[in-house]
């Protein structure tokens, strides 16, 4: 069955039709690019997103380009693009400007999100290693607590990497899910905002939690370096 051939006509769909420029786009300045390298030709290209965001393409550049069209239409212009008198030419010259500004905001940004994650990488590390060296026996109620609270955090993260890792085996050509990245950083979240909120909770427990059994029968236990601190089975599975 031969390839289906696609109906030139405008895409109703928003969402659709943005994707579909963006992969034309970039087919169109490879063609561009392919023609200049393989002929030696000059070409230029500008184009607005159906949203009016200008891209602009050019070998060797486009204002190059331009200029040598300009002065072929009109040689008594040629020296507009010095002199600054030309209005079309400014023009030009700040879309070029803005393209150029537009591809640098989208590199800082790529590299703000990888700073970002860095950080957020040696953060986990850091919470991790607070977490091995803690003192279990040592510590108080309210400590034992939020430790507790953390494990089962982070438990909960590992569990839903867990699932992304299976779900990614079994249906591998489907949008991936939430990173690992992610889902620290809700974690994260969630953890300061119950910081305002703990202290309260903590202390409406603290009576009941004077009379907990920590050797009963239906506990499990939690270890951390070479120590261990009992809980209700309950609390660990929730």
């Amino acid at each position: 069955m031969g390839r289906q051939k696609i109906e030139m006509k405008k895409i109703e769909s928003e969402e659709a039709r943005s994707v579909c420029f963006s992969k034309r786009r970039a087919g169109m300045c490879k063609k561009a690019a392919e023609l200049s390298i393989l002929c030696g030709a000059m070409v230029a290209i500008v184009v607005f997103s159906p949203s009016g965001r200008p891209f602009s393409f050019g070998s060797p550049s486009f204002k190059a380009v331009y200029n040598r069209f300009r002065t072929l239409i009109d040689p008594a212009i040629s020296g507009e693009s010095c002199d600054g008198s030309s209005e079309e030419t400014n023009t030009t010259h700040e879309l070029l400007e803005y393209s150029e500004l537009e591809q640098s905001i989208e590199g800082e940004k790529k590299r703000k999100k990888r700073l970002d994650e860095t950080i957020i990488e040696r953060d986990i590390d850091a919470r991790v290693m607070d977490l091995l060296t803690t003192e279990v026996y040592s510590s108080g109620l309210d400590d034992l607590q939020e430790f507790h609270k953390k494990l089962v955090a982070i438990q909960d993260i590992v569990k839903e990497k867990i699932k992304q890792v299976m779900q990614e085996e079994r249906h591998p050509t489907r949008p991936y899910p939430p990173t690992f990245i992610d889902l620290v950083s809700k974690y994260m979240l969630d953890m300061q905002i119950d910081t305002h909120i703990s202290s309260t909770t903590l202390n409406s427990n603290h009576t009941a939690a004077d009379g907990l059994d920590v050797n009963g029968p239906s506990t499990s236990s939690v270890h951390a370096v070479g120590t261990s601190v009992n809980y209700p089975s309950n609390q660990l599975d929730g």
